[in-house]
């Protein structure tokens, strides 16, 4: 990249790992966990706590995508053990991805008590921020537990949380535009 060959590497490397993190959404497991093994040698020291953590989310995220959960729960459990033993700069964010991808790995594992547990932590997390859409995220992976469970109840009663979200979404940025057309007029 660019940034690479004008000697910036911890830009170049925050780069990458954001495409690691775009891969891991498109699905692109493979691809995610290329970028993160390449980079994982190069962001051991103690000063790149942030980007070291990030890149074994990332990879733990990968793995379990790619149907390797032991190895993915090993990568994981690794980056919570360091946000909980030193928090830094955006760990509550990160923290989102975390639980996610936690929540993903005990459901593909067929654990429903644990994903259960790490799905309602996800809750508890994403709730503690204003991303409305990590709060999406975490109710629907909550109805995927309950659907798991075959607890249609609880599953009905997520989504329809997620629903009202959106609906309430919808209508703040609905009176937002009407709001400003009304400033516009003056």
């Amino acid at each position: 990249t660019m940034l690479a060959r004008n000697g910036d590497d911890h830009r170049a490397q925050k780069s990458q790992l954001y495409r690691a993190w775009l891969y891991v959404h498109a699905m692109d497991y493979g691809g995610a966990l290329s970028i993160c093994e390449r980079l994982l040698p190069l962001v051991r020291d103690p000063a790149r706590t942030y980007p070291h953590r990030l890149c074994l989310i990332l990879a733990g995220a990968a793995e379990s995508g790619l149907g390797n959960h032991d190895r993915a729960l090993e990568r994981l459990q690794a980056a919570s053990d360091e946000m909980d033993r030193q928090k830094v700069m955006l760990d509550w964010y990160w923290r989102l991805q975390l639980e996610s991808a936690l929540t993903e790995v005990w459901l593909a594992k067929g654990d429903l008590g644990k994903a259960r547990r790490q799905a309602s932590r996800f809750l508890d997390a994403a709730h503690a921020t204003a991303e409305r859409t990590w709060q999406a995220l975490a109710w629907e992976a909550n109805a995927r537990v309950a659907i798991a469970g075959a607890d249609v109840a609880c599953a009905q009663r997520c989504i329809a949380r997620i629903r009202r979200k959106i609906a309430a979404r919808r209508k703040t940025r609905i009176l937002g535009r009407g709001a400003q057309s009304r400033r516009r007029s003056f």
